[in-house]
């Protein structure tokens, strides 16, 4: 009687077993491994890489909006997409970096040298077309230690970005004209950093103990003269090392450091007696 219990019961578990395994041969692989469903209107825009025989991706990036249009960067150069098959063209064979939105158009960065005159960082800009895709001016002197742009940001009219030649490092202000595309603040081994835009002024930090200032806040103009030192929060060659500088309206808040009050929220219209302690929390 033991026997035939013990027969019944692995019976059932077999049954049972079979049961389960035919019901999951009928389910969708992505339910059995808990991949998440591909949302019904994303679909394939347009196969970019079809130099290889086989799937190969392209490897898409730096998505930047202008207008009606989305350009990008892909192992074959810089593209443009209005989300059409059609509309996704090649806009010039190069490598680019730093796509920014720009006066309604694209200006970014390339190693890319169509004089052949040697390595360094070059500005471009573009309408989107490959006629209207043209560079602005070589950044700093032709040479390896040319490394590299970055921290693009957009003020009013103009575009800052740092420059970093040979570990030396400059501000620069660009209108997407060579004239009008210079260093305001020159090279220095100190990097600026935290660029933000208020109105119409650039606001940065960054440590100068050649001046004997530590981390504090400065802004720009556009100019080298109207490039300088908000305040010295922290005086003397200490540091305050203001972050989190975010516009609201005109003023500028952000944290910052003091002796006497530890790191708090302070706020600034760009003048010296305007740049002040919130509160002490």
């Amino acid at each position: 009687m033991y026997i035939f219990r013990r027969l019944a019961v692995t019976l059932i578990a077999v049954i049972t077993l079979c049961a389960c395994l035919a019901w999951a041969d009928t389910q969708p692989a992505d339910e059995l491994e808990k991949k998440p469903k591909e949302p019904a209107n994303a679909f394939l825009v347009k196969d970019i890489n079809v130099t290889l025989d086989g799937p190969s991706g392209s490897e898409p990036t730096q998505f930047v909006q202008v207008g009606n249009a989305v350009y990008f960067a892909a192992t074959n150069g810089l593209w443009r997409t209005n989300g059409t098959p059609q509309g996704t063209t090649l806009v010039k064979s190069l490598g680019v970096s730093n796509l920014t939105s720009f006066k309604g158009e694209l200006i970014f960065t390339s190693f890319s040298d169509p004089t052949n005159t040697g390595p360094a960082v070059r500005l471009w800009k573009s309408d989107g077309t490959p006629s209207g895709t043209k560079l602005v001016k070589v950044i700093g002197a032709l040479t390896v230690q040319n490394c590299c742009a970055f921290s693009f940001t957009v003020v009013g009219d103009a575009v800052y970005f740092i420059h970093d030649l040979d570990n030396r490092y400059a501000l620069w202000r660009s209108d997407g004209t060579p004239e009008g595309t210079q260093p305001v603040l020159n090279y220095s081994n100190w990097r600026p950093g935290n660029l933000t835009a208020v109105g119409n002024t650039l606001y940065f930090t960054v440590f100068r103990p050649d001046l004997e200032i530590g981390n504090e806040l400065w802004k720009s103009d556009g100019t080298t003269a109207g490039t300088i030192l908000v305040h010295d929060i922290n005086p003397g060659s200490g540091s305050s090392n203001p972050e989190g500088l975010t516009a609201v309206g005109e003023m500028l808040y952000f944290s910052s450091f003091h002796p006497d009050s530890g790191t708090e929220l302070w706020r600034s219209d760009g003048t010296e007696t305007g740049t002040v302690l919130v509160d002490d929390v």
